[in-house]
């Protein structure tokens, strides 16, 4: 998904999807896995430094100390995502919701860890919404999140970093080449007519 194509998505989950609109904005601006964020707790936030410090998974219901990598990671935090979770986090006092003992960022309704399959029907509104036309989930995000990073020029290094991939062959393997960037490049051929 493309930068508008991502814009349009956000403004929709807003609209449609209020209720989750923090943890899509979440997912879609920092490339984290979805087991990360679901394991995100308040401890690993840091909204004065904008960043958040990726050190746990959810795998199968499971909250583990580690992630896929078994590498802790920091991520730094758009400052849109800041304000999100800032207001978030206000709304979780106040509302005093299930799983604040737990710390977690995104609890479910019972205080547990969620899972990625709870996005599927925000999802289904924002695609009837925007009519985008693909199926859109937490993988998706995260490799737009990538696919829009390579296309910024931003630093292989930097995007495996903030991706948390072990190797160049993950990085290569989540962008995705679009239309526009096949035009683009055979735009910018310096061919000049003869």
């Amino acid at each position: 998904m493309e930068t508008d194509d991502l814009a349009t998505m956000l403004e929709a989950a807003r609209i449609h999807a209020p209720d989750r609109y923090a943890e899509i904005a979440v997912l879609a601006l920092s490339g984290m896995r979805s087991g990360e964020l679901y394991a995100l707790k308040w401890d690993c936030v840091d909204l004065d430094k904008l960043q958040i410090i990726v050190k746990r998974s959810i795998s199968l219901g499971i909250l583990t100390e580690t992630t896929k990598t078994k590498a802790q990671r920091t991520v730094p935090m758009h400052p849109i995502v800041a304000e999100l979770l800032k207001e978030h986090r206000k709304d979780q006092l106040e509302r005093q919701v299930a799983g604040l003992s737990l710390g977690l960022v995104f609890p479910s309704d019972k205080g547990t860890p969620r899972t990625p399959n709870t996005l599927q029907k925000a999802f289904k509104a924002i695609r009837a919404a925007t009519g985008i036309d693909i199926r859109i989930g937490p993988q998706v995000l995260r490799r737009s999140m990538n696919s829009n990073l390579v296309r910024q020029s931003v630093d292989r290094l930097t995007v495996r970093a903030i991706m948390g991939h072990t190797t160049e062959e993950m990085t290569a393997r989540y962008y995705g080449v679009s239309e526009n960037d096949k035009k683009a490049a055979v735009l910018s051929l310096p061919i000049k007519p003869t």
